[in-house]
C-alpha cells in the first residue's frame, strides 16, 4: 500500500510572508531642552590657578547641573559644572588671575532651586597655584547662618527734620532694620525697613531718640 507524502518547501530569501494585518508606525520627536544656568561668563587673563573643590549646600552635596563660579568682586574669573562621584559633588575650576595672589570668592548655582548662593570660603590664589586635589579637595560650601553680629552705631548726627544714623557693615547681612525709642529703657519701634545702606535718615522731629540696628540675612 503506497503513501503519498506532502513535502514542505523551505522559504527562500526571495519569499515573503504576509499575515493579513496592516501595521502603522508613529514617528517620535525627541526634544532636548538646554539646561538653564546662572549666565556667568569668565573674564580671561594670561595667568591662572586651578582649584579642586568639594561642593555642599547647607551640608548636602551639590547635584548635577549645579555650577560653581569664581569671582573677584563682581567680576567672574572662572566657571565650571559640578561633577558627581558617588554621593559627593566635585568641581575643578580654572581661575583667571589679573594679578598674583588675588583673593577669590565663589558662588554656587543650585539648579534645582534656580538660586545662586555666596560660598563661605575665599582662597588667595597665585599664578599657577593648584589648590586641593582630586583626592583631597578643598571645601566650597554654603552654610546656614543662624546668627549675625549686631551692627555698631558709629555716628548719630542731627539733620534737617530728624537724625542720621550710621553703622558698621556686618558680614553676611543682606539688609538692616532700624529701631527707635524715646527712652533708652522704653519700647523700641521699627522705623527703618529693608535698608541696604550703612546709614538711615530718621526724619521725625524728636527732642531725643535712641536707636539700635539689626542685621538681617534673607
Amino acid at each position: 500500500m503506497s503513501k503519498s507524502v506532502l513535502k514542505k518547501r523551505p522559504l527562500s530569501a526571495a519569499c515573503s510572508v504576509y499575515d493579513g494585518y496592516t501595521y502603522a508606525y508613529d514617528s517620535v520627536l525627541v526634544t532636548v531642552n538646554e539646561v538653564a544656568g546662572p549666565g556667568w561668563e569668565a573674564v580671561l587673563y594670561p595667568n591662572s590657578a586651578t582649584l579642586h573643590g568639594i561642593v555642599t549646600i547647607y551640608g548636602v552635596a551639590g547635584e548635577l547641573n549645579d555650577v560653581v563660579g569664581a569671582f573677584v568682586g563682581t567680576e567672574c574669573r572662572g566657571v565650571a559644572d559640578v561633577v558627581m562621584n558617588g554621593a559627593n559633588a566635585y568641581v575643578t575650576l580654572v581661575v583667571n588671575l589679573a594679578s598674583d595672589g588675588e583673593e577669590i570668592s565663589f558662588k554656587i548655582y543650585d539648579y534645582s532651586a534656580n538660586l545662586a548662593y555666596d560660598a563661605l570660603e575665599t582662597y588667595s590664589l597665585g599664578y599657577n597655584d593648584v589648590i586641593g586635589s582630586t583626592e583631597t579637595p578643598v571645601p566650597v560650601s554654603v552654610s546656614e547662618i543662624t546668627e549675625l553680629d549686631t551692627p555698631v552705631i558709629t555716628a548719630i548726627a542731627k539733620v534737617s527734620g530728624g537724625f542720621r544714623i550710621v553703622w558698621n557693615e556686618v558680614d553676611n547681612a543682606d539688609i538692616y532694620e532700624v529701631w527707635r525709642a524715646t527712652d533708652p529703657y522704653g519700647t523700641y519701634e521699627q522705623v527703618g525697613f529693608n535698608v541696604n545702606a550703612l546709614l538711615f535718615d530718621d526724619l521725625t522731629e524728636l527732642p531725643m531718640a535712641f536707636y539700635y540696628i539689626k542685621a538681617v540675612k534673607n
